[in-house]
């Protein structure tokens, strides 16, 4: 009985509407809509690369995890490099154009790479715990920061510029 009225129903409805709903049943068949994965091993997410859109290294060496590899995770929007015992970014990292998240703090940072001003869709950054002793100017050309937490550093020194943050 419930089949016989929906097919009455559908023989009603306007033909663009049919074709439209046809169509949009072809996309979810052959790309179905997936979670979104949070990749924790760094080397499994290099093989996946192209899948990878969260990865969470956080609590792990830095050293042996070789980020200078990062920028083939082309589709990557948040990174977690929490408490990786790293003194510094990889430059790679600014060839991260979807990167809306970076999270590292409890790290040894003095600076960041000249190539992270080109991260233009950085939202949120989280550089706390780490060792700067001023506002890094690389910060001053990120249009969509938005939230920013240099906490628990040793900021004595604030760029010329810091109105354009």
């Amino acid at each position: 009985m419930f089949l016989r009225t929906l097919f009455r129903c559908i023989c009603h409805l306007d033909r663009s509407i049919i074709q439209l709903i046809a169509a949009f049943a072809f996309v979810h068949a052959i790309c179905p809509a997936q979670p979104t994965k949070i990749y924790q091993d760094y080397q499994l997410a290099l093989k996946d690369s192209d899948l990878v859109y969260h990865l969470d290294c956080s609590n792990r060496s830095g050293v042996d995890m070789g980020l200078d590899k990062l920028d083939r995770l082309k589709n990557l929007e948040d990174l977690n490099l929490r408490s990786i015992q790293i003194g510094t970014l990889p430059s790679q990292l600014g060839n991260l154009e979807r990167l809306r998240v970076l999270l590292a703090p409890d790290n040894q940072l003095q600076s960041l790479p000249s190539s992270f001003a080109r991260l233009g869709s950085l939202e949120k950054l989280d550089l706390s715990l780490n060792n700067f002793s001023m506002i890094p100017v690389e910060l001053l050309d990120l249009p969509t920061l938005t939230h920013l937490d240099l906490s628990f550093n040793v900021l004595d020194r604030v760029p010329q510029d810091i109105s354009r943050l």
